[in-house]
């Protein structure tokens, strides 16, 4: 229905005048259009979902690294977010995503080695692992970067003997097998997945435990992941942990993620789709660059 809510001009020259005032007449205007079913009113039965966030600090050489990509940045692209992505898109996406890289393993930046020193993520996945096998429960483990899924392969092979192993990636031709390896075992078992290959059209409800290593802009692929485990078929609350690197990137991807579930909560009630960074960050600086911890 072109028209509908004006021009794109008129509602964004609203929205930053009154944005509330905007949310509702907006909400009415969708409302005849809308049909939503949440899941706690149509599976009650279904145990809760159990949030938390797992602050990690960088370690000394992921936090050099960091503060030299950050600076880069900035001196190439200035501080102006929305002139930086008119200019050089490109250029400035992969920045984001080398930063985000190195918020997860040093080992995935090009010129480093394979196989050097563990990220501090994987550490700390390796201690929550040592947790849940001596209960004999079993783990989702997403990421956004395959070969970080492969680095984290590894450390667990190390580290563990008994625990079954599982990979569910793009590149995985028959779904169905580690799917149904990970549901009737009676070991404890790791599934490591792609946070958007696995994210739709598989059961996963034996999960005890879902570890979301790196958050992605979208909050709605993440929940999406997420609810592989948590769903109809689950009879035990599901323990969800988010590991964010803290003064990073990470922390700003958490913050937009809240923002736009709070906007569309305010109109729909749910998130569905992405919204363009340059409207939520003005400043690349703010964006991208490192905090000291005190």
């Amino acid at each position: 229905m072109p028209g509908l809510l004006g021009s794109r001009k008129d509602l964004e020259k609203s929205l930053s005048i009154d944005s509330i005032k905007i949310h509702s007449i907006l909400m009415r205007q969708v409302a005849p259009f809308v049909l939503r079913r949440l899941k706690k009113d149509v599976a009650k039965e279904l145990p809760p979902k159990i949030e938390a966030e797992l602050p990690c600090r960088l370690n000394q050489e992921q936090l050099n690294t960091y503060r030299k990509l950050t600076e880069e940045g900035i001196l190439k692209h200035g501080t102006d977010f929305k002139e930086a992505i008119k200019n050089s898109p490109t250029h400035l996406f992969s920045l984001l995503t080398r930063l985000r890289q190195t918020c997860c393993d040093l080992s995935l930046l090009p010129g480093f080695p394979k196989g050097g020193p563990t990220g501090i993520k994987s550490e700390i996945l390796l201690q929550k692992i040592h947790d849940l096998e001596s209960s004999n429960s079993k783990a989702i483990v997403f990421s956004q970067f395959t070969s970080y899924l492969n680095i984290l392969e590894n450390d667990i092979r190390k580290e563990f003997t008994d625990i079954k192993l599982l990979k569910l990636t793009g590149a995985t031709r028959d779904r169905d097998k580690p799917v149904d390896e990970f549901q009737n075992t009676p070991k404890p078992a790791i599934m490591l997945a792609s946070l958007k290959a696995a994210g739709l059209g598989i059961t996963l409800t034996a999960a005890d435990y879902v570890f979301i290593m790196d958050p992605w802009w979208n909050p709605a692929i993440e929940e999406q992941a997420i609810d592989r485990a948590h769903r109809i078929g689950r009879e035990k609350p599901t323990f969800i942990y988010r590991l964010i690197a803290q003064g990073t990137i990470e922390e700003r991807v958490r913050q937009l993620q809240r923002d736009k579930k709070e906007t569309f909560k305010q109109i729909i009630g749910d998130m569905d789709k992405p919204t363009q960074l340059s409207k939520h960050f003005s400043d690349l600086k703010d964006l991208i660059k490192y905090q000291e911890i005190s």
